[in-house]
């Protein structure tokens, strides 16, 4: 398999990837090296509020935290009998509703990168990794309950088969972030547009990129600061930031924020909405959105206000979560 076999590109966009993931490699390897002393910390230190820990060849992972997620995966915190049923009747609820108002929606749910790198998180050795002890597929963790309960005709994208087949072509998720890169995120993108117009309407996209500076999440456990560190990223002049909440500078609190991007020359002159977290927020994926739809609202929550979006003539939805949030129902 290539990475055209498994993105479904040829040609230009096949090209313009290729170059997104040598670059990514690239940048990568770089400040691997030009921040050693920062990455180079023993597996299985963690961070002094133990929310982070240290893998191998540099690579940082959540641990624990509000979500406990090593507990979740490897089943030592699981849902309910009853929070089986709440996710199910609140998903069920979700497509009634859409469809009662004439909205196209799909819910998507990034995997967790350890779920994608698990011989950076507990082996060093690609081809020898892992304790025979552990279940590598970790079938125990929220997640996978819930697949098994999706209403019937759900679009939903666990997109874990997809990343797991890019692992070896793609940098996909940074080393010291808890986030996807480009790579993943257009890899996602990708599918969710093809969930929501023709395939051929995706087929014309051409994928833009720019050099840009961040200091990872992850990697803030640590130190304070952490290094400036060079990506690869969303070219972002094709829209207009048409609203943004101060939110975030008033309460310093990021659930609840909202914006509003503007593509006047986009291929569909539509307006979708995406319900979200960090992946969504700014790690690309509603830049991505935006090369599709003309305009892009932007929610961080992960409860759907569905009188604004009647109200807005929203003809599209999307609700994303990070894996790690599963665990619990959101209250509606």
């Amino acid at each position: 398999m290539t990475i055209g076999d498994i993105l479904s590109l040829s040609g230009k966009q096949l090209s313009q990837f290729e170059s997104l993931v040598t670059i990514e490699r690239e940048l990568s390897s770089k400040n691997l090296v030009l921040f050693d002393k920062y990455y180079a910390l023993p597996p299985g230190e963690k961070s002094k509020n133990g929310v982070v820990i240290a893998g191998y060849c540099g690579y940082f992972f959540v641990t624990d935290g509000s979500n406990h997620w090593e507990n979740q995966i490897f089943g030592n915190i699981s849902l309910s009998e009853r929070g089986v049923n709440a996710w199910q009747h609140l998903l069920q609820q979700r497509l009634e509703k859409a469809n009662a108002l004439n909205i196209q929606i799909v819910h998507t749910v990034v995997p967790e990168k350890q779920l994608i790198f698990p011989m950076f998180r507990w082996k060093r050795n690609a081809r020898d990794w892992g304790d025979p002890n552990i279940d590598y597929d970790f079938k125990k963790r929220p997640i996978k309950t819930i697949l098994n309960v999706l209403p019937s005709g759900l679009k939903f994208i666990y997109p874990i088969d997809l990343l797991r087949a890019l692992q070896p072509y793609c940098e996909l998720y940074y080393r010291g972030d808890s986030h996807w890169c480009a790579s993943g995120c257009l890899a996602v993108g990708l599918e969710l547009l093809r969930s929501l117009v023709s395939p051929a309407l995706v087929e014309q996209l051409s994928f833009r990129f720019e050099r840009s500076t961040v200091r990872h999440d992850l990697m803030m456990h640590f130190y304070a600061p952490p290094p400036m560190e060079e990506i690869i990223t969303f070219v972002d002049n094709w829209f207009s930031l048409i609203y943004a909440s101060d939110q975030l500078r008033r309460t310093g609190v990021h659930n609840g924020m909202r914006y509003i991007l503007l593509n006047k020359n986009a291929l569909q002159q539509d307006k979708v909405a995406v319900y979200g977290d960090s992946y969504s927020l700014d790690t690309g994926l509603t830049n991505v959105i935006s090369w599709m739809f003309r305009e892009v609202h932007f929610f961080n929550s992960r409860n759907i206000n569905w009188n604004y979006l009647t109200a807005n003539n929203i003809k599209y939805l999307i609700w994303q979560s990070a894996e790690r949030f599963m665990g619990s129902v959101p209250v509606v």
